[in-house]
């Protein structure tokens, strides 16, 4: 944690910290560091970018998500002839991505700006809302198992899902007591 407070720039003053004590906001407060070394988020133009970028971070997570629900199930346009190896290992890519990206909002939260906490819980509901959009237009007309893949790759936006090594039947029945 850095609260070096010699460097003020009218926005909110020091280097950029990476943890606050409690959630508090920059503005006339500590400067935040975004994820990267040298990006301190130090003026009001670079918190706006800071906030976009969050929110899209987290409707990034959830269309990850969905998309390889889609893909999963074939429902995407070219997938229905891949060979299952090539699916797979793009299944897993697509995964290791969502994964970088939620544990980056993981980060973020662990900040302790709340306005940077709310955007991310805006981009996730936006991204969850525009995946069940999705889900409804796109797979509920196809295969039952193609909802139960949907079901299933709906887990937690940081840590994935719960049942990854059970079969997708197997996890809507772990998923239909949890409820």
């Amino acid at each position: 944690m850095n609260m070096n407070m010699a460097t003020s720039s009218g926005f909110c003053s020091g280097s950029g910290t990476v943890m606050m004590n409690g959630f508090q906001a920059s503005q006339n407060g500590f400067c935040v560091l975004y994820l990267f070394k040298g990006a301190n988020v130090d003026t009001a133009t670079k918190y706006g970018f800071a906030l976009v970028g969050t929110l899209l971070l987290g409707l990034v997570t959830e269309l990850l998500r969905v998309s390889r629900t889609f893909i999963a199930a074939r429902a995407l346009p070219g997938t229905a002839s891949l060979h299952p190896t090539l699916l797979d290992a793009g299944l897993a890519l697509i995964f290791a991505v969502q994964m970088m990206v939620a544990y980056w909002l993981m980060l973020l939260v662990m900040l302790y700006e709340y306005v940077i906490f709310i955007f991310i819980l805006i981009g996730l509901g936006f991204g969850h809302f525009i995946a069940l959009h999705l889900q409804r237009k796109y797979l509920a007309s196809s295969s039952s198992s193609s909802t139960s893949a949907f079901a299933a790759a709906s887990g937690s936006p940081c840590c994935g899902d719960s049942g990854a090594s059970a079969p997708v039947g197997d996890k809507m029945k772990v998923m239909s007591h949890a409820v």
